[in-house]
């Protein structure tokens, strides 16, 4: 072989070796969850249904306060102490202690709003639709009520947030034409009732939950 043969051998085995090392960069950055980018306020809030550039059903900027909010977190530990009181006496109070390194959230918390979100944006696209509205609703709450009581069957450290989705629907109902869409929803409500579901509160999670929970 001679001599510009070899230099072009090797020319070629480093350009395979960039092109390989390339891919699996390019793949690692593909399989990252790319969040949307931010509506303008004015276009995003002219309608109902506002801006969602990826089409999953859920609104952009909800999309992206979800994965901001449920980012990070500072643990917590309670530990109970013991207080002298002006008179002498003492008692017991639980104090609250954060500190230490942010943590990742578990994903499971992202898809629990991402469910509910999904749900608050189909009651403003048909409020009328009440049966329906009603059953999307209430599987994002047994869904959510399967990771706060009902999670026995795991030793996941998962943090699960139990006022999502009143802090959520704020979120969602930040126009008067949304609030009055919802409302339209639950004025339809008035006088009926629903028992409550008992049983397997997981199925009504509309996300892989063993896939999540073996990660």
């Amino acid at each position: 072989m001679s001599l510009s043969s070899k230099k072009i051998s090797k020319v070629a085995l480093f350009l395979a070796f960039v092109f390989i090392i390339a891919y699996f960069v390019i793949n690692s950055l593909d399989n990252t969850y790319r969040l949307p980018p931010k509506p303008d306020i004015r276009i995003n809030d002219s309608t109902l249904l506002g801006v969602d550039t990826n089409d999953n059903g859920v609104r952009d900027d909800v999309e992206r306060w979800i994965y901001q909010t449920y980012d990070t977190y500072i643990p917590c530990i309670k530990q109970d102490i013991s207080v002298e009181s002006s008179s002498g006496e003492f008692y017991t109070t639980t104090i609250k202690e954060c500190n230490g390194e942010p943590v990742q959230y578990h994903q499971i918390i992202r898809e629990i709003a991402m469910q509910y979100a999904r749900a608050y944006q189909t009651i403003l696209k048909n409020p009328e639709n009440y049966e329906k509205n009603i059953e999307l609703e209430d599987a994002a709450y047994y869904c959510n009520r399967y990771f706060t009581i009902n999670m026995e069957d795991t030793n996941k450290s998962i943090l699960i947030d139990h006022t999502i989705a009143s802090k959520l629907k704020a979120v969602q109902l930040n126009t008067q034409s949304r609030i009055k869409a919802y409302e339209k929803y639950t004025k339809q409500l008035n006088g009926t009732i629903y028992e409550f579901e008992q049983g397997f509160y997981k199925k009504y999670c509309d996300f892989d939950v063993d896939t999540l929970l073996n990660n």
